[in-house]
């Protein structure tokens, strides 16, 4: 019966946090589509004429940053919330639903590869701290940025009529995406690293009780050096 009773108990713990994991990463999903929605949205609003490539993306800098601050974990909620957040802002445009796919696993597969090449190179704890650390992303950036670019520029020629040069288009992507990262990026980085440095509640709750562990030892040895202090002083008087 009790071996019973333990194995459903960790049954429905486990349950539990699975649970709760998935709840956390359809919220992170969400969150991502949205901040990346509305960003991509007011990019579309500023195109360069005749290719059609947005003069800045900042929604490049909500992707990677976000995966680079929460690191591999994040991966998957923030590919689902990049593609589906690039789908409905390039077809509430004048995208089709192909281009618009394509773009988003453009955009997706950037922001996947650059958080990949911080992680590789520098770890997971990764801080703008340091002069490598700051060189390290704006090379992440180019890479990544620069092979995306390439994906973009095809799906423009193939999917859009256009007479522009293909290394214009590819420059205008590259720019766009390229500012978009080392603009809003290093911003989610650095509150990814300050929630990491905050104590959990579970240390701020070991951390009081040791204090206050530590304030009942003082005030026991202090009243036990009163103790003895008046004992010896009472023998004194005896003798």
């Amino acid at each position: 019966m009790r071996p019973n009773l333990g194995r459903q108990v960790q049954h429905e713990l486990s349950t539990g946090i699975d649970l709760t994991q998935w709840v956390g990463s359809i919220g992170l999903a969400v969150a991502v589509g949205f901040v990346y929605f509305l960003a991509a949205r007011l990019s579309l609003a500023l195109l360069a004429k005749p290719e059609g490539v947005a003069v800045f993306w900042p929604a490049a800098g909500v992707s990677a940053g976000v995966l680079i601050a929460l690191g591999p974990r994040a991966r998957w909620p923030v590919v689902f919330g990049t593609m589906a957040a690039t789908i409905a802002a390039n077809l509430l445009g004048d995208r089709n639903l192909w281009s618009a796919v394509v773009f988003a696993l453009c955009n997706a597969g950037e922001a996947v590869l650059t958080a990949w090449l911080i992680g590789y190179y520098f770890g997971s704890d990764f801080r703008l701290n340091k002069p490598g650390n700051v060189l390290g992303l704006a090379a992440a950036a180019v890479i990544g940025v620069a092979i995306s670019g390439i994906g973009g520029t095809l799906t423009f020629k193939l999917f859009h009529s256009t007479s522009t040069p293909l290394f214009t288009i590819w420059q205008h992507w590259f720019a766009s995406d390229g500012l978009g990262i080392i603009t809003v990026a290093p911003l989610l980085i650095e509150l990814g690293s300050a929630s990491r440095d905050r104590p959990s509640l579970s240390e701020r709750g070991h951390s009081t009780t040791a204090h206050s562990a530590n304030s009942d030892l003082g005030t026991s040895s202090t009243d036990h050096s009163r103790t003895c202090r008046t004992d010896c002083s009472l023998s004194t008087r005896a003798r």
